[in-house]
């Protein structure tokens, strides 16, 4: 896929809808990311030309990729939140209800108990750290096919949840129940963007203001995958990041159908992401080693999967 034709019309989508709600961007925010990806490039362009390295290549510009996406695509978000349609959350609560959840009653809970609370906040927040160790970690050990797998799902899942929030918009559970005061602060641009009273956006203060489906439960559904091929790294990555997926009922106002939607928009960015890339399921390849064990031939490779890449990942 063609990842700067891709950058390119996310950003012109954003800019055309920042124009046309007369919001402007501070020209000081861009400084810091625009300077992370100068650097990132010169790293590149050294372990392209002079000291030929496909990992650290990789890794450079796969967080080059992520860096420019998750700020156009969180723009391109506000945009979507200010164009003030109706809102779900009556619809979500009953869905809830249906589950048998309600919300205020496991928020309360989580607040009376202050070591769950805290263990909650501290996962919650430890999305950003996760992505950049796994596109550097992958990339470093030679698993470029997965590193890129994992890039993929997560800009198509990000374009998805950016799509479904712009027609079943929901405020979230903070607002529609009443959170905390300090999360409801975090959410200051959702009603100035739907009055159309923001008229500045700090790229350095962004806020996630989606509600469902929930991008948290998303990218740790894509983390738990990531990491699947090392031991280790799995070892750390599925319980916290089944931590995070319970934590963004309370720290993120998730209502749990987010959750739910979340988690399925994950699963499908990952088999189109798998199948965009040409990658051979793992339980097609484990199938004709079986078979080549037992007669000796190794099945011939179908024609939709000539050419695919493939990694013996080892944990």
């Amino acid at each position: 896929m063609n990842w700067l034709r891709i950058n390119v019309c996310v950003a012109l989508a954003a800019a055309i809808g920042l124009t046309v709600l007369r919001i402007g961007i501070v020209p000081g925010s861009l400084v810091l990311p625009a300077m992370a990806c100068v650097t990132l490039a010169g790293v590149w362009l050294v372990y392209t030309r002079y000291r030929p390295d496909e990992r650290i290549r990789t890794a450079c510009s796969q967080v080059i990729l992520l860096i420019v996406f998750s700020h156009v695509a969180a723009l391109l978000s506000y945009v979507v939140v200010a164009t003030d349609a109706p809102l779900v959350d009556v619809t979500l609560v009953k869905m809830d209800a249906w589950l048998h959840f309600d919300w205020p009653t496991w928020h309360a809970f989580v607040r009376a108990h202050r070591p769950l609370s805290l263990a909650f906040a501290l996962a919650y927040a430890s999305g950003m750290l996760q992505i950049a160790f796994v596109v550097v970690f992958l990339s470093l050990t030679g698993r470029l096919v997965e590193v890129r797998v994992f890039s993929t799902a997560m800009v198509l899942s990000c374009l998805v949840t950016i799509a479904v929030s712009g027609i079943v918009p929901a405020a979230g559970a903070f607002v529609h129940f009443g959170g905390d005061p300090a999360k409801l602060a975090d959410l200051t641009h959702f009603d100035a963007l739907r009055q159309h009273r923001l008229a500045l956006v700090d790229l350095g203060q962004l806020q996630g203001l989606i509600s469902i489906p929930s991008y948290h439960a998303v990218l740790s559904v894509l983390l738990i995958h990531a990491a699947r091929g090392s031991r280790r790294l799995a070892r750390v990555f599925l319980p916290l990041n089944l931590l995070v997926i319970v934590s963004a009922i309370s720290e993120g106002g998730h209502y749990l159908v987010d959750i739910l939607a979340g988690i399925g928009v994950a699963v499908l960015s990952i088999l189109v992401a798998r199948r965009l890339l040409g990658v051979v399921p793992e339980t097609t390849m484990a199938t004709r080693h079986v078979l080549a064990g037992a007669s000796g031939v190794v099945p011939p490779i179908a024609p939709s999967e000539q050419g695919a890449p493939h990694v013996q990942i080892h944990g």
